[in-house]
């Protein structure tokens, strides 16, 4: 049960069942998803850096160095 794994990772589990049943957080929780597939978002790990940079999948160090080089660039950290 998700409450189980939840309280394997150091959450209470009665907290996580009453937040897993909440109306308002299941509510924030389908928005969120449908936000994220409107942005073409379709897996995990994808990262956004800076609302100006997305990068989708488990990448190499070397692949973020490159995506914080090019965003801290004064060109486009002024943007």
């Amino acid at each position: 049960m998700l409450a189980d794994i939840a309280a394997g990772h150091g959450f209470d589990r009665d907290e996580a069942l009453r937040l897993m049943n909440d109306p308002r957080e299941l509510a924030t929780t389908e928005q969120l998803a449908v936000a994220a597939a409107n942005q073409g978002i379709q897996g995990v790990p994808f990262f956004v850096f800076d609302g100006k940079f997305a990068m989708s999948g488990a990448q190499p160090e070397e692949v973020f160095e490159r995506a914080f080089a090019e965003l801290l660039k004064p060109e486009v950290a002024s943007q």
